[in-house]
């Protein structure tokens, strides 16, 4: 029995042949068939290939030891040998996040991870089968990490303190805008900033409101003043997030 042309195991692992004998003379069949199994060994002729996502979310600021995803790979040879027995390496990130070579688990390795810094972080994974040896086929793809936000900054004026000045006996007129700074994600409750004052109106001449367009807090004179009773009104003001500030 020959072969005749290369044969690939991943699409045929095996073939069922029939033998027949003939006499030579009469061909006339002089025995039972006989079948055969011809059993196709495997050669480590496939890398592994990356399956799944590549891409992860993770809070920003998490301690180590936070997960952050898993990879999955498939590799064609056969499962029952080395040639498919896939380990994970990090080729680079080893800063930020380790991989566990079996399974291929992400995870953090520092708690500084600062999405107002960097809002991503590219990491290079190789996958190699052989059970990682040296002599292994292997592959690299680049996992993307994107960084969550959390609130770990509050808002900041950008100078203090502020004045403002009103001609007396006027009421319902705004008299000042507070700009204020703040690190996080725009346009979410990190961001967002809520106005409060906390001394000085306890006759509730004043409110202070939040601009949606521009996140400042705006100022107004709810009650006329007067200038013989009060020519000079000391506020102290607050500005907070939305969500709780992230300690």
């Amino acid at each position: 029995l020959y072969l005749k042309q290369s044969v690939d195991r991943e699409e045929f692992s095996e073939f069922h042949l029939t033998a027949r004998v003939f006499d030579k003379l009469n061909q006339k069949e002089r025995d039972n068939p006989a079948p055969i199994t011809v059993i196709v060994d495997d050669e480590n002729d496939n890398a592994p290939e990356f399956i799944g996502p590549l891409q992860f979310v993770v809070d920003e600021q998490n301690g180590p030891g936070t997960l952050v995803g898993q990879l999955q790979s498939r590799d064609r040879d056969d499962p029952n040998t080395d040639h498919s027995r896939v380990q994970y390496k990090l080729l680079s990130g080893l800063s930020y996040f380790a991989i566990h070579p079996k399974s291929g688990t992400i995870t953090t390795v520092t708690n500084t991870l600062d999405r107002e810094t960097q809002d991503k972080q590219f990491v290079i994974v190789e996958a190699r089968d052989r059970e990682g040896a040296a002599n292994g086929l292997f592959t690299t793809s680049t996992v993307t990490i994107n960084l969550r936000d959390v609130n770990d900054n509050p808002p900041t004026f950008l100078k203090t303190p502020y004045k403002a000045s009103i001609a007396e006996n006027v009421g319902e007129k705004l008299i000042l805008r507070i700009p204020v700074e703040d690190k996080d994600l725009i346009n979410t409750p990190n961001w967002i900033s809520k106005f409060i004052i906390t001394k000085g109106n306890e006759n509730g001449n004043f409110r202070i409101d939040r601009d949606p367009a521009t996140n400042e807090g705006c100022l107004y004179v709810t009650k006329p003043l007067d200038y013989e009773t009060s020519p000079l009104v000391r506020l102290e003001v607050l500005a907070r997030n939305e969500a709780e500030l992230n300690s």
